[in-house]
């Protein structure tokens, strides 16, 4: 999406996910030392099917093997309890497509490279090294000095942000968003203009007004990559729009087996829940 339509993003925020620089995909960058730390090996098992008929890779997460339920914790979920993690099982699906992990997924940097962005660190992450994230980072901050990453840190394991949402909101909201300006001036890469950082607020504070027009990407490396048939589009946006602090993925509702639904009609009306699929 960065390569393709930068114009049409105003910040990109990557939480532990590839942005591939030197190499062309994650596979690629798999091969690398700063990978070495991962806990992924054991999680072949999941796999079932053959991926050159199937077109895709399929992962059985329905398992009893506890063996195996508990080396995919380890990996992805380590800092919550066995019954988040169930429940977090719920909201997976078992296929993805192999062009995800193998196409040429590099960045440009006249177009993505434009596009103001923010990593989230993940220190405790054992499918994705942070050593791993941190080339990443360095990659990209070389390739387009002028527009480095703007860096946080969380404590926490692949996927324990899900269960962490008001820190990632706060992130969030300390953000610099890049605006289209409603008139014909240019300000900022793409003719963006740069407004301030949501001032922090209290429980007593006025809501802020509506952030309607700004076009948050978030990407995840459960979700690395859009592809056309000719080439990777960039990360997938797992949410679009981050007003207010509508993004909630919240530990509860994932403990309660609730799981997002698209927005009726699409627009801005609030995300409802569905029931999901229980063991």
């Amino acid at each position: 999406m960065g390569n393709a339509i930068p114009g049409l993003v105003d910040r990109l925020v990557y939480i532990s996910a590839w942005s591939c620089v030197q190499r062309a995909n994650p596979i690629e960058y798999m091969q690398e030392p700063e990978f070495a730390d991962n806990l992924l090996g054991p999680l072949y098992a999941f796999n079932v099917g053959d991926p050159a008929q199937l077109g895709v890779g399929r992962a059985n997460y329905r398992t009893a093997d506890v063996e195996l339920l508990d080396a995919l914790k380890a990996a992805t979920l380590a800092d919550v309890s066995d019954e988040q993690f169930r429940a977090f099982l719920n909201i997976l699906q078992p296929d993805e497509s192999i062009a995800v992990m193998t196409a040429d997924a590099r960045v440009d940097a006249d177009t993505w490279g434009t596009i103001p962005r923010t990593y989230i660190r993940l220190s405790g992450d054992r499918t994705l090294p942070v050593a791993m994230q941190d080339r990443l980072i360095a990659e990209a901050d070389a390739l387009t000095p002028g527009n480095p990453y703007d860096p946080h840190t969380m404590d926490t394991s692949h996927v324990g942000f899900l269960f962490r949402a008001d820190e990632v909101a706060a992130i969030l909201d300390k953000t610099v968003i890049w605006k289209r300006p409603e008139t014909g001036s240019r300000g900022g890469p793409h003719g963006r203009t740069r407004s301030t950082a949501t001032p922090a607020r209290t429980p007593d504070s006025p809501a802020p007004p509506s952030r309607s027009r700004s076009r948050l990407i978030v990407g995840t490396a459960c979700q690395h990559g859009a592809h056309d048939g000719k080439r990777s589009l960039g990360p997938v946006p797992v949410a679009q729009r981050v007003r207010e602090r509508r993004w909630r993925p919240a530990g509860g509702d994932l403990q309660r087996g609730l799981l997002p639904r698209a927005r009726p009609g699409g627009g801005d009306a609030p995300l409802q829940p569905r029931r999901g699929l229980r063991r």
